[in-house]
């Protein structure tokens, strides 16, 4: 396992301090370095997206105990002066939020000796098993145990081959029903659309022979009055005579 040992350093107010050169520049990192922390736990409290680790060296060395697989422990010191109450309750809001994130502490899995000694006892034995088959040299040079799983798994597939090909020599018949039942079909339909145009044909043919004949009806009713209104004047005029 690992053990991570971090020591904050708190924020740093230069006009309060004094500091100069070197030391303000030292404390402008930290403030920065401080600064990136806080966005990181207010990340990891409201369950963000994305959580800044990369953007300082700190959030990336801390990346496992924030949020991680580890067990973090965070220690806050305070004083009790009140000159420094900004300070105390910079700290303890940093502590409060901090106190929020959850992480998944996981055992490290850590093979013990008697485990490593037990797995090289077995491919041994094993080895030695094959060796014999090896040496007794009857045609089959495998354990006897494995040439029967393998006969057992040979047979398992040959019969889920067998089983594979029945379903498609099932489906394969299936398919050439629907094919003559659509061949069928097809021919029914092509049949009736003949009739069909048949009939429509010969319906055409007797309304032009209705037609026709309902022409030749009229000119033989005009015929007929104009026969009736002759036939009537002469015997009007044979009456006068």
């Amino acid at each position: 396992g690992t053990l991570n040992l971090v020591d904050l350093a708190g924020s740093e107010c230069v006009g309060r301090s004094g500091a100069q050169g070197d030391r303000k520049k030292e404390a402008g990192q930290i403030n920065q370095s401080l600064l990136t922390l806080g966005r990181v736990i207010t990340s990891l409290v409201d369950h963000q997206p994305h959580v800044p680790y990369r953007e300082s060296k700190l959030t990336r060395l801390l990346q496992e105990s924030l949020g991680g697989k580890t067990k973090t422990c965070i220690i806050a010191t305070v004083s009790p002066s009140s000159g420094n109450i900004e300070e105390t309750m910079s700290t303890l809001d940093y502590a409060c939020r901090a106190k929020n994130i959850k992480n998944t502490p996981e055992i490290n899995q850590v093979q013990t000796k008697k485990t490593m000694m037990r797995e090289i006892a077995r491919q041994v034995a094993d080895l030695q098993e094959q060796l014999k088959a090896q040496r007794e040299g009857n045609g089959v040079y495998l354990p006897t145990s494995k040439y029967e799983g393998m006969q057992a798994e040979l047979a398992r597939l040959k019969e889920t081959e067998a089983s594979l090909n029945a379903e498609m020599e099932e489906k394969q018949s299936q398919l050439e029903d629907l094919a003559q039942k659509f061949g069928a079909t097809k021919e029914e339909l092509e049949e009736n659309v003949r009739m069909l145009c048949a009939t429509r044909e010969t319906l055409r043919d007797k309304e032009e022979a209705l037609d026709t004949t309902q022409k030749v009806l009229k000119q033989t009713e005009t015929t007929l009055h104009e026969k009736t209104a002759i036939l009537t004047e002469t015997k009007k005029t044979g009456n006068e005579l």
